[in-house]
């Protein structure tokens, strides 16, 4: 088969050599948990709480700060944007009105599919017209995250159909992309019988076809089981993370002295040591080192198994203690052990 030098050039630029990087930084997470420039899915069965926790953390998220009872020790403020295809901006509002959560108006903007739908605002994720609705509001509103809460509420077709989920999920990815963000998708599990009860759930419990899990960047489960007092526990596992898996962790709903919902969250011990010994850690390894070492935080962030969010934290906290120097280095940011 004869091709012209056309056709190859055009398929040759997609050519990579394979190389062993170890100098790039890590992807960042936003929350501690969404890769930036990707699709992550957050799914669960009905009824257990997600989208709670995407508000809970949109605004911890508007806020900045420490993130997730210290997944991430010290976050910038980031933008969030809520798609809400199920409960709407009133039922939002009137949920936000029964928490204790501090939250930053200007930094989260909700979108009801259904207000967008009465007013024949196209939103539907398959089809061109709903793809450029969400290609304006994300030029709009440059969000560093973007949920969809929950997917089906997006598109018109049967999500056991591989090729046209796979063409969802792919725009999805190019959004991401495009507007360097998060974009996390709040999906459903399957029903289990009794007898699964206690068992973890897996990848393959997702709802539909295999689209979503092959091409996003992270999946995350949310599993609820009784407190023993009347509530549930939700627990949190990474069953999918090609970067870096995320600690299991868990939250409940409490009541606070005025009867308003807050949200408690709880590590088991591997976790709380790898988030709450951070500090420590990096302060014995920066002890270790020879003065006039160079450090980066990509690097330490490898070493220790942290965000380089906590890390950088640290490292700006030993910067104005003296105990570091921030230098140039070809034009990227190192820092110099004092």
């Amino acid at each position: 088969m004869k091709l012209s030098s056309q056709e190859v050039k055009r398929i040759a630029k997609y050519s990579r050599e394979l190389t062993r990087d170890t100098t790039s930084p890590d992807i960042e997470r936003v929350a501690g948990l969404f890769p930036r420039g990707f699709v992550s899915i957050v799914a669960s069965m009905a009824g257990t709480g997600k989208t709670w926790f995407t508000e809970y953390v949109a605004c911890q998220l508007s806020v900045g700060g420490r993130i997730l009872g210290g997944m991430v020790a010290k976050s910038p403020k980031y933008k969030t944007v809520i798609m809400s295809g199920e409960t709407g901006t009133f039922l939002l509002d009137k949920r936000l009105g029964k928490t204790a959560w501090e939250y930053n108006p200007e930094k989260i903007h909700v979108y009801s599919a259904v207000e967008m739908m009465l007013d024949d605002c196209p939103c539907m994720l398959n089809t061109p017209e709903g793809q450029q609705t969400m290609i304006i509001i994300c030029a709009h509103e440059k969000p560093d995250v973007i949920f969809f809460d929950t997917l089906i509420s997006f598109h018109s077709i049967d999500e056991s159909k591989q090729g046209e989920m796979t063409a969802v999920y792919t725009f999805l990815l190019r959004l991401a992309k495009a507007f360097d963000c998060a974009v996390v998708v709040n999906h459903h599990t399957r029903k289990r019988p009794a007898n699964f009860a206690g068992k973890k759930f897996t990848q393959d419990d997702i709802i539909g076809t295999s689209a979503g899990v092959r091409l996003c960047g992270a999946a995350f489960i949310i599993m609820a089981e009784d407190n023993g007092e009347g509530g549930s526990k939700m627990t949190v596992i990474n069953p999918k993370n090609w970067e870096k898996k995320v600690p299991e962790f868990c939250y409940e709903f409490v009541e606070d002295d005025n009867g308003l919902i807050d949200f408690k969250i709880s590590f088991d011990t591997n976790s709380k040591n790898l988030f709450w010994s951070t500090g420590e850690r990096f302060a014995e390894l920066v002890k270790s080192y020879p003065r006039d070492t160079i450090i980066k935080v990509a690097d330490i962030a490898r070493e220790l198994g942290a965000s380089p969010e906590a890390i950088r934290y640290y490292v700006e906290k030993a910067v104005k203690q003296g105990v570091l120097s921030r230098i140039k280095l070809m034009n990227e940011v190192s820092y110099k052990v004092m």
